[in-house]
C-alpha cells in the first residue's frame, strides 16, 4: 500500500469518527429515569441529597433530626470530611439547608463486591429542623410488619 492510501484510510477513518462524535454531541440526551417525572420535596420531605465535595452523589432518607440512612455503597472510600447532606430542597444545587457530616456508620457486615448489607447511617454536624418539606420517614413499629414472602427486584 503506497503513502498516498494509507493517508486516505487515516484521513477517512478520521472523518468518520468526527462525524460520530459530531452525531452524538448533537442528539438531545437520553434521560436517566425512564417513564419519571418531576417530584417536589412537599411529596417526599423525608428525601436528602448526599453530596461530595457540594456535587450530588446518592439519595437518602431522615430518620431523626441528627441522622440520614442512604446505602453503604455511597460511601466507599469517603470520609466525612468530604460528604455534606442537603435536606429540604428539590434541587441538588440549591435551596433547604446542608449539614457536614461528623460521623459515618456502616454495616459492619457491607461487602463491596456482593453489596449486601448495603446500608450506612451518616450523624449531621446538628439538627434537623421539621417543618414544611423536611420530616423525617415514617417508619413501621416493631411488629407492626411481618415479613413471609420477600421477592428480590433487579433494576
Amino acid at each position: 500500500m503506497n503513502l498516498l492510501n494509507k493517508m486516505y484510510i487515516e484521513l477517512a477513518t478520521f472523518t468518520f469518527s468526527v462525524m460520530l462524535f459530531k452525531d452524538a454531541l448533537c442528539q438531545p440526551p437520553v434521560p436517566r429515569i425512564i417513564g419519571g417525572r418531576e417530584a417536589s420535596i412537599m411529596e417526599y420531605p423525608y428525601q436528602a441529597s448526599i453530596q461530595f465535595f457540594g456535587k450530588h452523589q446518592c439519595g437518602g432518607s431522615i430518620i431523626t433530626e441528627r441522622f440520614v440512612l442512604t446505602a453503604a455503597h455511597c460511601i466507599i472510600g469517603e470520609s466525612k470530611r468530604s460528604i455534606t447532606v442537603r435536606v429540604g430542597s428539590s434541587y441538588r444545587n440549591k435551596d433547604g439547608k446542608v449539614f457536614n457530616v461528623i460521623k459515618l456508620f456502616r454495616h459492619p457486615e457491607f461487602d463491596e463486591e456482593t453489596y449486601n448489607y448495603d446500608i450506612a447511617i451518616l450523624q449531621l454536624s446538628g439538627a434537623v429542623e421539621f417543618g414544611a418539606g423536611v420530616r423525617k420517614v415514617a417508619l413501621p413499629s416493631p411488629g407492626e410488619v411481618s415479613i413471609q414472602k420477600v421477592q428480590e427486584t433487579m433494576v
